[in-house]
């Protein structure tokens, strides 16, 4: 028997009826699961932060804060971007769990309590340094494992300067952090060429892993490690010492770090203690050719120069109290390579630059007897 279309044309109205009767029944369900899709896919987006800080603040905060109800079971995570994702923070349970976290971070990280309730994630860290200088992520797990949110933040520490004038007693780069560090940690403080300028190990200082150029220079306090003050105090600071230096204590891996900009300021005007060739009396540029022309002459015996314009050799008749002999120094003598980098850092311009040829070629000449005369 055939069937028309006009036959069946009385069903249409039973299907849309059906059909409707079917979209409310099922319609609470569709739209929680419409909101589910919704929520997930804005957790997923990372939202990414910065925070600036100075070296030396007590504590920095990583800001994560949501509206969102979350349930009891999830958990927060804190990492870092490094090669290994190391673990900063982690809570779970309702409570922080320190033994999955990395010794760096060990005893310097806190979270607010009944993070859960509130939604505020928000990590401290404590003691920042340049060594922090990364991007945390947080993350926040159903108890499922299933990640709820996520968020990015970049923490810049800038480094800290220290100013100095040269001929200061001493100098001190500073660096706090937390107390109590294990017993068996190694401190080494190195400047920017990766010379050890201190060593600290057993509890005591090794003296003799350190570079020659800060040897009886350097002081670091008693009980360091306890006391959480791995400060280093350096001693007569010239021109020379000025840059970077880094501290890095460590114990089967790095757990501290940090970097202090040292600055000497020498000023125009030098004393006559970091000034052997005494720049700052008034030799004119002609006087100091002349001088230097002399030595050349003299093969690097006895010369005397005066102020004013007037030049006259060692056998002069100016008096004891016109005249004023340069007497090498010590250090000099022993090895004159130091002088010259004296010398060279007080930045006397041209005239300066002329005097340190002569201080040059009196060292190559190897003549204790080179006299320049004031």
């Amino acid at each position: 028997m055939l069937l028309l279309w006009s036959d069946l044309a009385f069903l249409i109205p039973l299907f849309r009826s059906a059909q409707a009767a079917l979209y409310r029944a099922l319609s609470p369900d569709l739209k929680a699961a419409s909101r589910a899709l919704r929520s997930e896919r804005t957790s997923l987006v990372i939202q990414v932060c910065q925070v600036e800080v100075e070296e030396g603040a007590e504590s920095v905060q990583l800001p994560f804060k949501t509206k969102l109800h979350l349930p009891k079971d999830a958990r927060v995570e804190w990492k870092d971007n490094s090669i290994d994702d190391r673990k900063v923070h982690m809570y779970e349970n309702g409570s922080d769990q320190f033994k999955e976290q990395h010794q760096v971070y060990r005893d310097r990280t806190k979270m607010n309590e009944d993070l859960l309730r509130t939604g505020d994630f928000s990590l401290t860290l404590k003691y920042p340094t340049d060594g922090d200088n990364r991007t945390y992520t947080c993350t926040v797990y159903s108890g499922k494992g299933n990640i709820l949110m996520k968020k990015q933040v970049k923490l810049k520490v800038r480094v800290h300067r220290v100013d100095v004038e040269a001929g200061a007693e001493s100098v001190q780069l500073p660096f706090k952090t937390t107390q109590n560090l294990p017993g068996n940690s190694i401190v080494r403080w190195r400047d920017s060429s990766h010379n050890m300028v201190h060593w600290y190990k057993n509890i005591s200082n090794q003296a003799d892993k350190q570079h020659q150029g800060y040897r009886d220079r350097t002081k670091m306090n008693e009980d360091l490690l306890k006391t959480g003050d791995l400060s280093l105090t350096l001693k007569h600071p010239t021109d020379g010492d000025s840059g970077e230096y880094s501290c890095e204590v460590s114990m089967n891996g790095r757990i501290r770090y940090k970097t202090v900009q040292l600055k000497v300021k020498v000023s125009m005007k030098v004393s006559a203690a970091v000034d052997p060739l005494n720049c700052d009396r008034g030799l004119t540029l002609e006087e100091t050719l002349s001088t230097f022309q002399q030595l050349l002459h003299h093969g690097g015996r006895s010369l005397t120069v005066t102020g004013g314009g007037e030049r006259r050799g060692s056998t002069g008749g100016s008096s004891e109290e016109e005249e004023r002999s340069y007497k090498p120094h010590d250090h000099m003598t022993r090895g004159a390579w130091p002088s010259v980098v004296v010398v060279l850092n007080t930045a006397c311009g041209k005239k300066l630059m002329l005097n340190l040829l002569v201080l040059v070629f009196r060292v190559l000449t190897c003549s204790p007897q080179a006299q320049v005369m004031a």
